[in-house]
């Protein structure tokens, strides 16, 4: 009997996110019948639990768990291990398979119960009842911090304040701007329009107007509602970066109708002029330093 010095396990945990209708009594039992077909040696099945089951083939050592209960929403996962016994005594075909055997243990058991998701190690040591409790315990912190990781997301999300506008609202909003400055243009009341969010407090005369407002713009090629929608946060951040520039886009947009392309070269000029302020007052900077240094 020779004392193995070094060991190597393959691991597959099969992940579920609620417990399966796994029959594990019936999977070890198909497990050990194919173990028997492949003549790895005399076998041994030991039960751990009613959730853990060793099978000794020869020298090399099949292990399947069942955890249950992972998480609070009820995760599951079945782990399946394959390499070398404790003691070398016998065949050692199968753990020298080890990564082979494994995966097609996997297989079968996915082909009956898919799992959300399916992750492989392997480690330095044959596997035991108290190898597997660990690699349980070890799943279960894993899913308890990846769950915990998601909920401080969602309440920072919670928390932090909405500044952008959701895509359903950019149609309504856009129509609500427009039909504003359709009546401003012509010179009608636009209050009812404003404060009642919606054509159904508008008159007939301002409801025409919308109308006419809408066929003009699509006979003179105005831009769509995204697009204006888009020009004007352009303006607004142009303002932050040189606000003469971007206050005098804000007001020609809203006078004259937003346009993506002419914000859009006002925000590459005004950002190339910045740059070229920078670049010559750092060379400035240098050309002090070296005539200091002459």
């Amino acid at each position: 009997m020779t004392v193995m010095t070094r060991a190597r396990t393959t691991v597959g945990h099969l992940v579920y996110d609620s417990e399966p209708s796994i029959d594990f009594l019936r999977l070890v039992a198909d497990l050990e019948a194919a173990l028997a077909a492949s003549e790895g040696g005399k076998r041994q099945l030991t039960f751990h639990g009613d959730r853990i089951a060793v099978i000794d083939a020869g020298s090399s050592r099949v292990t399947l768990s069942l955890a249950s209960d992972l998480d609070d929403k009820g995760a599951a996962a079945v782990i399946v291990t394959v390499g070398y016994a404790p003691l070398l005594d016998g065949d050692l075909r199968l753990a020298r398979r080890r990564s082979v055997l494994a995966r097609m243990i996997a297989e079968r058991v996915s082909a009956r119960f898919v799992p959300d998701d399916t992750l492989w190690t392997e480690c330095e040591e044959s596997a035991t009842p108290e190898m597997v409790g660990g690699l349980i315990d070890k799943l279960a912190a894993q899913r308890l911090s990846l769950q915990e990781e998601r909920n401080e997301k969602a309440r920072a999300r919670r928390a932090s304040p909405r500044h952008f506008v959701e895509p359903d609202d950019l149609p309504r909003m856009v129509a609500r701007i427009d039909a504003a400055l359709a009546a401003r243009r012509s010179g009608s009341g636009v209050r009812a329009a404003l404060a009642g969010g919606g054509r159904a407090d508008l008159d007939l005369s301002d409801l025409a107007l919308i109308e006419r407002s809408k066929e003009a713009a699509k006979e003179d090629g105005t831009p769509s509602a995204p697009m204006r929608l888009a020009a004007h946060m352009i303006d607004a951040t142009l303002m932050v970066v040189a606000l003469p520039v971007g206050a005098a886009m804000m007001i020609y947009s809203l006078s004259r109708g937003a346009n993506l392309t002419t914000s859009a070269r006002a925000m590459a000029m005004s950002g190339v002029g910045i740059a070229i302020v920078q670049k010559v007052g750092n060379l400035g900077f240098l050309g002090s330093i070296f005539t200091r240094g002459i």
